[in-house]
């Protein structure tokens, strides 16, 4: 089961998806929900009851996301930008830059076993493990894992190249999940982010000529 939360909208979402079908699909539904509320967003406001949740947050009230634990009857709060201020490719980053982050992102929540890439693939975003772990595979092997705190998708936005390895999720993720587009409008206008992004990409491609591969 993946659960899908567009902005800062609740409940969030809940689709079922079949083994077989790969996670872009639902990146897929993510995004363009995303869109969706942008384009809400923009049409004009005749008060503070008609205010959207989008327009809310950059006004600064926005409701904190509410995402249910493990734990039966408990929830985690947090904002999207005290999630993201954990993050160490976010380090340093001031208030209003994490804000803009995460008006770029869209969070899903997927269970343990999803394909989130897949090896070949056309790549069309950027993912950012905030909980949970993941597993690097490149054909059969299992390259390495990772975990909270870890990004994935760069390689392929930046090199325009297909994925070069499939990501599993092996226990339930808590993701952020920025289009292409968005990613690189990200890398022109935050110089700090886009030097710690090309600086891993640079080092994971070195890699890949000696070992097996990077998503």
């Amino acid at each position: 089961m993946i659960v899908i939360s567009f902005g800062l909208q609740l409940p969030s979402l809940t689709f079922d998806v079949g083994d077989d079908q790969l996670f872009d699909r639902v990146v897929d539904l993510a995004v363009a929900g995303q869109e969706a509320e942008e384009r809400s967003s923009a049409r004009p406001s005749v008060g503070p009851a008609s205010r959207s949740p989008a327009r809310a947050e950059r006004a600064g009230t926005a409701r904190p996301r509410v995402r249910p634990s493990s734990e039966e009857g408990r929830v985690d709060v947090a904002t999207t930008e005290e999630l993201l201020a954990r993050v160490p490719l976010f380090e340093g980053l001031s208030k209003k830059h994490l804000e803009r982050v995460a008006r770029l992102a869209t969070r899903l929540d997927a269970g343990a076993g999803k394909v989130l890439i897949q090896e070949g693939a056309t790549g069309h975003e950027f993912i950012i493990v905030l909980d949970g772990e993941i597993e690097i595979r490149r054909g059969d092997e299992v390259v390495t894992k990772r975990g909270a705190g870890e990004f994935i998708g760069e390689i392929a936005l930046m090199e325009h190249r297909p994925r070069t390895a499939t990501v599993v999720a092996t226990t339930p993720v808590a993701l952020e999940v920025i289009d292409a587009r968005s990613f690189r409008g990200l890398l022109d206008e935050e110089p700090e982010i886009a030097e710690k992004i090309r600086a891993a990409s640079k080092e994971r491609l070195a890699q890949l000529e000696s070992s097996p591969g990077e998503a």
